[in-house]
């Protein structure tokens, strides 16, 4: 059985993804950006309209992943928010100007979610070894990556998805991201050998899209 993520910055794609039979949902803002970190507001009316996982996404601003002193601190005070208000995980990133993992940084993000899963997001297809960046991952604390295997789409990056979902094996889950749709994801799925996938729907997801994605897969 296939999980499918919806990612959404509003609620009415948090209630499509419920609806839809989605398993869990991203919430951010700014999709347009590459996903910022929701309002206080959204996440509150998520949390209440939807029993679904919530994973909310931590990134006070577009732009560059390396994360200064003064960022980290906003983004360890946004993930002890974001947790006291019933978020069941979060979703960030960190790399150093070289594109490697910034591993201080992410231990430093690791501890803020006490406990909580934390998914790095997209930033690790900037990574110059996917493979080793997972590993590192892995080495820290982190709960599973979301990936396009280092492409402009899932598609295109399929044959290295392959190669990660093999490499985490049962530690670590590899989230396929990237332009998967109804078309495709049942290749998806045969390609990489993945058993999660994540979609933003052309940032519209309603009931009956979702539910389509999921009975393709």
């Amino acid at each position: 059985m296939s999980l499918l993520e919806i990612c959404t910055e509003t609620l009415s794609g948090v209630r499509a993804a419920s609806t839809g039979g989605a398993q869990r949902i991203e919430l951010c803002s700014a999709l347009d950006l590459d996903g910022l970190t929701p309002s206080e507001e959204l996440i509150a009316a998520a949390r209440a309209d939807s029993d679904l996982e919530l994973l909310v996404m931590v990134r006070p601003q577009p732009g560059i992943f390396e994360v200064d002193t003064e960022l980290l601190k906003t983004m360890c005070a946004q993930i002890e928010r974001v947790t006291a208000m019933g978020a069941d995980g979060v979703v960030c990133g960190c790399l150093l100007a070289d594109g490697q993992i910034d591993v201080p940084t992410l231990q430093e993000l690791v501890k803020a979610a006490c406990g909580l899963p934390l998914t790095f997001h997209r930033a690790f297809d900037q990574t110059p070894d996917l493979l080793a960046a997972c590993e590192v991952l892995i080495d820290n604390g982190v709960s599973r990556v979301l990936t396009s295997g280092g492409a402009a789409t899932a598609m295109e990056g399929s044959a290295m998805l392959k190669q990660l979902v093999s490499l985490a094996g049962d530690r670590f889950d590899v989230v396929v991201g990237g332009s998967v749709r109804e078309a495709n994801i049942a290749e998806l799925k045969k390609l990489t050998g993945a058993k999660q996938f994540h979609s933003a729907l052309d940032r519209l997801p309603t009931t009956e899209s979702v539910r389509a994605l999921l009975n393709a897969c």
